[in-house]
């Protein structure tokens, strides 16, 4: 990459998934991830798996309970999954400290997602002085291990200017093109927005939607919003506000409220006028040239219709 590379050839199908695909993506969103509690062989789950079942499920206390039996035996896949919770105070009080110690411990062990969580820790200062070189050290580590997340949050320091390499922009350009293919959705959605936005490469509409589409589907939402906005403006894609509706309710669903925020609840107005109200209140609050989508309207819930109509729509 030479920091101002053409389009890369990678096009996105147009037309995309309809809802049947999108709720399919989104279940596929909420399963990922997640350890098989019994294998093939009907082996019983072990304790960093019955773990993990139970953090997925948000049981916390189950969760740290089980990944403490295996942390304590070594398994270093728990001391990290420890050291996220502390971190994020999920279950416990949240202690940056804490879990840097964890981190430390797995990491020492050669656990790449604990050698990629020390390196932030390092470069963000979480519960340790900010340290580019350390942090430069541990997710280099992870980094050639082929762990995308590594190579993307080296990408973020040298873009950033955290870390100074001797190829420019090729240095943060090149580790997120690695971490994109690599399937990691954070990066598939910094690529979109830099081919939309013309950054590190000329601007080309086709490969933003590409891994957009790509980013999407990995539930990052940022990504889910940006393929909404050209659905809704028909750049690079066929004009469509219903796909660009199905992209901000599953963007909503995963708990974006930039998503929420563009969508309005139309189940409560009893009439058309309430309806035309609510939407004319959006109006005033929106931003010139943002769209403001609706949800949920039905003209048989109107507890007064107009008249004439069609389908419930004044003529």
């Amino acid at each position: 990459t030479d920091g101002q590379a053409g389009g890369t050839g990678r096009r996105a199908r147009r037309g995309g998934a309809r809802w049947p695909v999108l709720l399919a993506i989104v279940a596929a969103i909420a399963l990922s991830g997640m350890p098989a509690g019994v294998d093939a062989q009907d082996k019983p789950p072990t304790d960093f798996e019955r773990g993990y079942s139970a953090w997925r499920g948000r049981d916390f206390g189950n969760a740290l309970r089980w990944f403490v039996h295996a942390a304590n035996r070594g398994d270093a896949a728990a001391q990290n999954m420890i050291g996220e919770m502390y971190g994020r105070g999920e279950g416990l009080a949240q202690d940056d400290e804490a879990a840097l110690r964890w981190f430390r411990m797995a990491a020492e062990q050669g656990n790449h997602d604990a050698e990629t969580n020390l390196g932030i820790a390092y470069r963000e200062g979480y519960g340790v002085t900010r340290n580019y070189d350390e942090a430069f050290a541990w997710l280099s580590r992870a980094a050639k291990a082929r762990v995308p997340a590594a190579t993307y949050h080296l990408g973020l320091m040298f873009e950033h200017g955290m870390l100074i390499g001797e190829n420019g922009d090729a240095e943060w350009i090149d580790r997120y093109e690695s971490a994109a293919e690599l399937g990691y959705g954070p990066a598939q959605a910094r690529l979109g927005h830099m081919y939309e936005a013309g950054v590190g490469f000329e601007r080309d509409i086709d490969d933003a939607v590409y891994w957009y589409n790509l980013a999407a589907r990995n539930g990052e939402t940022t990504a889910q919003i940006s393929l909404a906005l050209l659905y809704m403006e028909g750049e690079g894609v066929s004009r469509d506000p219903v796909q660009a509706h199905a992209w901000l309710s599953v963007a909503s669903f995963l708990g974006n409220r930039g998503a929420t925020s563009l969508i309005l609840d139309l189940t409560k107005p009893k009439s058309f006028d309430e309806r035309v109200a609510m939407v004319a209140d959006a109006a005033k609050k929106a931003k010139p040239g943002e769209w403001i989508t609706g949800r949920g309207w039905h003209k048989d819930k109107w507890d007064k219709k107009p008249e004439p109509s069609v389908e419930g729509l004044p003529v």
